[in-house]
């Protein structure tokens, strides 16, 4: 039986050791995990590997659902307004860490995050599809080419406008494909977070699908 006490401690002693300042992760005695600001490396480039280890001990201490209360509080501290959208969207966090981390075990924690980190967390969502879904995907053949994971529902006319609304770095977007993601896929669903960073132009707000696992899709150029 795992004391409570000494987990606490030690998740504590590791935070400590990796100078997170003023942030901290605590395991309660009735084993809840307050995850006070587990932000997927929003702040610092160790909370991805903080978060990954400490729930590791949440198989022993409780459900996958006391994991999503504490991304939880990631969220309400980034202005999630309202504690039902919080939870659902914390919970679907937690199960495409889980899927990234038995499906693509060729990336590190930090490129995984960045898959996440790809969507506004709001209305980041967990969806497997029932029948065939068409979307579409945007390269220019150099950066970013014909074949990949990632597609739009919507057609966007102009390169600019593909650049700007899905938040592409380092893709010129001058061609476009049809993608059609086959029934039984899992896929990660939501609006494109702004990529300002890279580029103030970059500024997100359309909607993008990252096809996680199940069938491959079918990936044709628009002549």
């Amino acid at each position: 039986m795992i004391n409570n006490d000494y987990l606490k401690v030690g998740v504590n002693q590791f935070i400590g050791n990796v100078n997170l300042v003023g942030m901290g992760a605590n395991l309660l005695s009735g084993g809840r995990v307050n995850f006070e600001i587990a932000s997927l490396e929003y702040n610092n480039p160790m909370l991805g590997t903080t978060l990954e280890l400490a729930l590791m001990a949440v198989p022993v201490l409780g459900t996958r659902k006391i994991a999503a209360e504490g991304i939880e509080y990631v969220l309400k501290g980034r202005g999630a307004n309202s504690a039902a959208i919080r939870l659902e969207a914390a919970s679907n966090v937690w199960q495409a860490r889980k899927i990234l981390a038995e499906t693509r075990p060729d990336l590190t924690i930090t490129e995984r995050n960045q898959i996440i980190k790809a969507f506004d967390l709001e209305t980041f969502r967990v969806n497997t599809l029932t029948s065939p879904t068409i979307e579409f995907r945007f390269f220019d053949g150099v950066n970013a080419g014909l074949n990949g994971r990632w597609s739009t529902p919507q057609w966007l006319s102009t390169p600019t406008e593909r650049v700007t609304t899905l938040a592409l770095p380092n893709n010129q977007a001058t061609r476009a494909a049809t993608v059609t993601l086959q029934p039984g896929s899992t896929v990660f669903q939501g609006t494109v977070a702004p990529q300002l960073r890279y580029g103030p132009n970059l500024t997100g707000g359309g909607m993008q699908t990252y096809n996680a696992a199940g069938p491959r899709a079918v990936i044709k150029e628009v002549p």
